[in-house]
């Protein structure tokens, strides 16, 4: 087995996209997902919207502020970055105080007059030991085809996390994985007068269904070795076929998080819908202060974060064939001349992408 290894000693520690189904009689409610993120920086992020309908009915609403809160009374307002979408990163030398130990809401007003706020969630420090290993490996996935099982080569990463739990305030965890990739546009291969550019784009690999959690409330005390298989994809992705990155990223948790994240997990695999009560009843932390009989859908959590990145290079899997080169007139002729490749005309119009090299790019 082919491995690539990344170990980093972590003393402390992107919003997940949800589909969402309408349940009768909520077509005005309104959804939060927000986080607090203490990692490689300090950032809050708020999406904001109406559940969505099939009538034609726009899922925009009008905001007026979206606050974060310190449970010492401390406000800091989060930057309005598109409809629905706020986000603000805290810089080291702030006012505002970060810090374990401490419990932080949101606020956020409507122009309909309508105040929604979120329960304190607290941040959780923790010390852990992880390690990425990335590998390839068979495994049997069911082709559609041939209506069979076959073993197919995949792209695996596992992570492997030591740490100490304690029966008395157990350790919760979440891990989520996401990559970064580099592209070079060619504008002028469609036609447009433009001059390219590299841009580095960020997305993240697992959904919210096949997220990995830890309870230490089911687990001993002492010290834990803990291992999971975080991602395992196809070798034909067009990413593959360059340098990227993969970090994993694991999240603590608080106890009524945690229960958040599992419950969404838990009904969307069995039920498609986050509001299905198959897998139990879903309880947001967020109410509307004008109205707390009405509900309001989604969560906002607090969390302190570890990345491990370790980073892939094609060699890796026999240096394949490029599937998709913007820069190739052989492989993009038939559509040349139309923007129809978004990324290929303006490589920034990938999600999360910016001509920014990151820091740990070699």
């Amino acid at each position: 087995m082919m491995a690539i290894m990344s170990s980093f000693l972590f003393l402390q520690s992107c919003l997940d996209e949800i589909e969402l189904g309408v349940p009768k009689g909520q077509s005005d409610a309104v959804v939060v997902q927000g986080k607090l993120i203490v990692g490689d920086v300090t950032e809050i992020s708020v999406l904001v919207n109406r559940l969505f309908t099939f009538d034609g009915t726009s899922t925009t609403l009008r905001v007026k502020t979206v606050e974060l809160i310190c449970e010492n009374g401390d406000t800091q307002e989060v930057d309005f970055i598109s409809e629905g979408v706020y986000q603000k990163i805290i810089p080291e030398n702030s006012n505002f105080m970060i810090k374990a130990g401490v419990g932080y809401k949101i606020n956020i007003e409507l122009f309909d007059g309508r105040m929604i706020a979120s329960n304190f969630e607290e941040l959780i420090a923790f010390e852990s030991q992880n390690e990425a290993v990335i590998s390839v490996k068979e495994k049997p996935i069911y082709n559609q085809e041939v209506n069979d099982v076959l073993n197919v080569d995949r792209l695996v990463l596992d992570v492997k996390s030591e740490f100490n739990n304690d029966q008395n305030n157990p350790q919760r965890f979440r891990w989520t994985v996401d990559a970064t990739y580099r592209i070079t546009d060619n504008p002028s291969l469609f036609g447009v007068d433009k001059a390219r550019q590299t841009c580095y784009a960020t997305y993240a690999f697992r959904n919210i269904q096949e997220q990995i959690l830890y309870n230490g409330f089911e687990a001993n005390d002492g010290s834990q070795a803990y291992e999971a298989e975080v991602f395992s994809g196809r070798l034909d992705e067009s990413i593959y076929f360059d340098t990227i990155y993969l970090h994993v990223r694991q999240e603590s948790l608080t106890e009524s998080a945690y229960d958040y994240f599992f419950r969404i997990g838990e009904t969307l695999k069995l039920a498609g819908t986050m509001f299905d009560p198959a897998a139990g009843t879903i309880t947001s932390n967020l109410v509307n202060v004008n109205e707390p009989d009405e509900q309001v859908f989604g969560y906002f959590y607090a969390s302190i974060q570890s990345k491990t990145t370790v980073m892939f290079t094609p060699d890796f899997i026999g240096n394949p064939v490029r599937k998709l080169d913007c820069t190739s007139q052989e492989q993009l002729e038939s559509i040349s001349g139309i923007c129809k490749i978004e990324e290929c005309c303006d490589c920034v119009t990938a999600l999360r992408a910016s001509t920014t090299k990151p820091d740990y790019w070699n």
